[in-house]
């Protein structure tokens, strides 16, 4: 075999080589524009789904309780300082701080629970407690009897017929009724008109301005 026969196998090695090298980027190139198309495809298909079937707006309440969003009291509010374990303002204290840094509602209660160990009549235990039942154990009967007994013990608590407004409002959503979810506007509205000095006052408006606009647009014929 000469010099020319032996220079013409290498060249026809190396295009051969070179056409597989080719070859093979195209089938890569090939399969990452499949890859990408599909997955255009999927993103097309899910916004189209979602603009279809778009979930309903929730409620002011519905919104608070999904965020599990301290409702009682915010951390606007100064606190009472306790001044021993056998006050109930120490466990409710407890309990408030836990809601607030961990929104972890069972725990809170918990301590609620303990302030009403104490002092069965301790209003904003109470109102605390009450809420929790209603909102997130749906022990809607429990929670009333306690926010009604927290504003008759301390009509100063200004969280009691907040809290309640915010109950009925989340009732409300579970019956589909018009008539309730006003009644928790009308406590809330009682709230703001009665407590404007309130370091929470911003806070009440706040959600009164949201659930008389959910309102509107829930029940439009009300």
């Amino acid at each position: 075999m000469n010099f020319f026969s032996i220079f013409f196998i290498i060249i026809s090695l190396i295009v051969s080589g070179i056409s597989k090298t080719q070859q093979r980027a195209r089938e890569v190139a090939l399969k990452h524009l499949e890859a990408q198309q599909e997955f255009e495809q999927k993103m097309q298909d899910r916004i189209e789904l979602e603009e279809i079937d778009q979930p309903p707006k929730i409620s002011p309440a519905q919104k608070l309780i999904s965020a599990t969003k301290a409702p009682t009291p915010t951390p606007a509010t100064a606190l009472q300082q306790p001044e021993s374990k056998n006050d109930p303002w120490y466990y409710y204290n407890q309990g408030f701080s836990i809601w607030v840094q961990t929104k972890d509602y069972e725990k809170a209660a918990g301590y609620y629970q303990q302030a009403l160990d104490i002092d069965p009549d301790f209003a904003p235990a109470l109102s605390s407690y009450g809420f929790i039942q209603g909102a997130f154990y749906k022990k809607y009967d429990l929670a009333h009897e306690y926010l009604e007994k927290a504003q008759k013990i301390d009509p100063n608590w200004a969280y009691a017929p907040f809290n309640q407004g915010l109950l009925y409002s989340i009732q409300s959503l579970d019956i589909n009724s018009a008539e309730m979810h006003q009644q928790g506007i009308d406590k809330v509205q009682f709230t703001v008109d009665n407590f404007p000095n309130h370091p929470d006052i911003n806070h009440f408006k706040e959600h009164l301005r949201e659930m008389k606009s959910y309102h509107k647009e829930r029940f439009p014929e009300k």
